[in-house]
């Protein structure tokens, strides 16, 4: 921690403050160092020191004062004992934080002043209200008397119970997999935002409540509950900062970790019941259950990159305190120090810890922006006009005004810190430069890939057009066939039976018109009329009735759709696939291209690109000699969709009880394979083509990506720019 020279430190040497007589402190091992935790009971605050700091806080009684103090822990500490520039520094931070209490100079009152200030900036307030915290009730009471029975939910034996719900969640998981998949695109449904909304209030009830009684299980005190609304999204929170005085830090990783540990049981609980119940109201909510806590906890609680229950974690498990607070005085420490050359240190006691520091801090500082990014245009999606207004505001009070700060601190300092415009604008302008030389001389490619899959472009499909059972097959599976070769027989006796009924009302109507003819003229003449009849629908029957001998109607080879042992003695229905006539010679790929991508494929099209089919080693070489000029939402190839384990995601069709088709529109593009590898390739395989853009600049390549990002964005969220 760096101090600073203060011209108070004489004046403050003859207070004589007193500490409060109602802090409580715990002494605690962290880190492999001794340490003591100083609880305010009055306001429920807690913070951790060390042994100078507490030695020199413990002489504070009112009556002796702040030189005596240091005079007398220099006497019992030697050199560990704290400086006058480090007993200013610690003496300002006891009166903010209400820790002491002084009457005895006109420094005191000014630092008082401070503690007792009730006005706030403008941006203070604005984040007030972007960042409201409503404390709704005090749940101690409550959770001690859940606590005698609550305890056993989060002991060994419960634990082992989790672990194996979690195996068996994620086995019922795998095995439904395509059907979970499947819903997942129905979350995000308007119709489903109300149960959405009902399973996260419901989880994140149980979760700030876990927390709670883990508390109470380590006698902790739970003294608020409540939410905590992030730009009018409401969040539970629970106060459980009395773990902090814990002397395991497994007790406290136990309170931390006890939201997700709670909130995943549900999850797992949830994932059994919508296995096992038929589409509808229950199965619907134990999705969104499950969804919801899977991701709230990924992205999330889990994130050490966010202060939620991750990075309470990891600071525990490092040992190292104040991680965020301590990587982002790294991080503006060295912007000082190298980049405005002020003079100053940061206690640093290994290259280990700068580089935790410095990677954590650069880190959380881009996940940082991008959360405020992401909350800016939520924002302006959620409450439209009002919306925009809002998230103006946020770009201002994050961006603007940390900018304007800046700017005002390289022109104008702050106390003793003077920076030096002339290195900042030297390195600036070299910065400048550097990056417009990389920007507009450094070239690159970008590479733009697509699934393809193996298909026969000549191809016959052969259905039943009469059904009927299979009474025999004359064909082998990739048996070569001529036009007009019979491939199967079917019998269907009811069709036979039909054939032979009016062959016999035939002959009946001849008898009858030969009778006719020599007796009655009129009724000759109906009859006639009556046979010609029959003859139509006789020669109507006899052709349905022929094609019970399917014939082949491309020369080429046999590939039946399922095993050929196994259509003897089946029943085809009209229009059912039965086998394909293929040829050979005819394999091509075909692939489909993202709307976005379709431009850069445009540029490529009479040119080779490289194809990398799954399961082998080898590039290859294609041509692309087609891309359709519209996109369509029709699946191009079974082995394409999601569900059979291809890269296009797809939804259900409307209207169609088994009928799916791709989320967005993709564009089919057709690509020749090389004439002597066409006989090594099968119909089915899959893989990827790369087509490769055209050479641009980074400055190019980087405007390109940012308006994309601006378009989809705009789409997203619907604003009117």
């Amino acid at each position: 921690m760096e101090y600073k020279e203060d011209r108070s430190v004489r004046e403050i040497g003859l207070m004589a403050p007193r500490l409060r007589l109602d802090l409580k402190f715990t002494f605690q091992i962290y880190a492999k160092k001794p340490y003591y935790v100083i609880e305010d009971p009055i306001y429920n605050h807690f913070y951790r020191i060390g042994l100078r700091e507490y030695k020199f806080m413990s002489l504070l009684d009112g009556k002796t004062s702040i030189s005596k103090a240091m005079e007398i822990a220099s006497r019992d500490m030697g050199k560990d004992a704290l400086n006058a520039n480090e007993v200013s520094q610690m003496i300002h931070w006891m009166l903010e934080s209400q820790l002491i209490q002084t009457k005895t100079s006109v420094h005191t009152q000014r630092l008082k002043k401070i503690v007792q200030k009730t006005e706030k900036k403008v941006e203070q307030r604005i984040s007030d209200v972007m960042f409201a915290k409503i404390p709704l009730l005090d749940p101690d009471r409550f959770l001690e008397f859940l606590n005698p029975v609550s305890r056993h939910f989060f002991g060994i034996l419960a634990a082992i119970v989790w672990f194996g719900c979690c195996f068996a969640a994620i086995y019922l998981v795998s095995s439904h997999w395509n059907r979970f998949s499947a819903s997942a695109e129905k979350v995000l449904e308007l119709s489903n935002w109300l149960w959405l909304y009902i399973a996260w209030i419901f989880l994140k009830s149980v979760h700030e409540m876990a927390h709670g009684l883990v508390c109470k299980k380590y006698d902790g005190a739970v003294t608020e509950m409540g939410i905590m609304l992030i730009v009018f999204s409401p969040l539970g929170y629970v106060e459980t900062s009395s773990s902090w005085k814990f002397p395991s830090k497994w007790q406290r990783i136990h309170v931390t970790i006890a939201g997700m540990y709670a909130e995943m049981f549900l999850a797992f609980i949830a994932v059994f019941i919508w296995s096992q119940t038929e589409p509808g109201l229950l199965q619907n909510f134990t999705y969104n259950m499950a969804i919801t806590a899977g991701i709230s906890t990924i992205l999330f609680n889990i994130n050490p990159l966010m202060r939620f229950d991750g990075y309470y974690i990891f600071i525990d498990l490092l040992e190292r305190p104040n991680l965020y607070s301590r990587s982002s005085s790294y991080l503006l420490y060295l912007a000082k120090r190298y980049l405005l050359g002020v003079q100053s240190t940061f206690p640093l006691s290994s290259l280990k810890e700068r580089s935790l520091l410095g990677t954590y801090g650069f880190l959380s500082f881009v996940w940082r922006m991008t959360i405020y990014t992401s909350l800016i245009f939520g924002v302006c999606a959620l409450f439209k006009g009002f919306g925009i207004l809002l998230g103006l505001v946020a770009f201002v009070l994050w961006i603007i005004l940390p900018l304007a700060r800046l700017i005002q601190y390289i022109l104008v300092g702050k106390e003793a810190e003077k920076p030096s415009i002339a290195r900042f604008c030297t390195i600036s302008i070299c910065f400048c430069a550097i990056s417009a030389f990389l920007l507009t001389r450094v070239f690159y490619q970008e590479n733009f890939f697509a699934p393809c899959v193996i298909v026969y472009e000549r191809e016959e499909i052969v259905r039943a057009y009469c059904p009927g059972f299979v009474k025999q097959i004359f064909i082998e599976e990739k048996q070569k066939v001529r036009a007009g070769d019979i491939l199967l027989q079917l019998s269907n006796p009811k069709i036979e039976a039909e054939v032979k009924k009016i062959q016999i009302e035939m002959q009946l109507s001849q008898i009858r018109l030969r009778s006719f003819e020599i007796e009655k003229v009129a009724a000759a003449q109906v009859e006639e009329e009556k046979l010609a009849s029959l003859q139509k629908r006789a020669k109507e029957l006899e052709t349905y009735a022929a094609s019970l001998s399917i014939k082949a109607e491309m020369e080429g080879m046999v590939v039946f759709r399922k095993v050929k042992e196994s259509f003897l003695e089946s029943y085809i229905k009209t229009g059912e696939e039965i086998l394909k006539i293929v040829a050979p010679d005819s394999k091509i790929l075909i692939s489909s291209v993202d709307q976005k991508d379709t431009a850069h494929f445009r540029e490529n099209l009479q040119r080779d690109v490289e194809v990398k089919l799954w399961g082998r080693e080898d590039l290859l070489q294609a041509k692309l000699f087609y891309l359709a000029p519209k996109g369509t939402t029709e699946i191009p190839h079974p082995a394409l969709c999601f569900l059979a384990g291809g890269p296009l995601p797809v939804i259900q069709s409307q209207g169609k009880e088994d009928g799916y088709k791709l989320i967005s529109p993709f564009f089919t593009a057709k690509l020749t394979l090389p004439e002597k590898s066409k006989n090594n390739f099968q119909a089915g395989e899959i893989g990827w083509i790369q087509a490769k853009g055209k050479e641009e600049t980074l400055l190019e390549y980087a405007f390109r990506l940012l308006h994309h990002w601006w378009q989809d964005t705009i789409e997203q969220y619907g604003l009117p720019f």
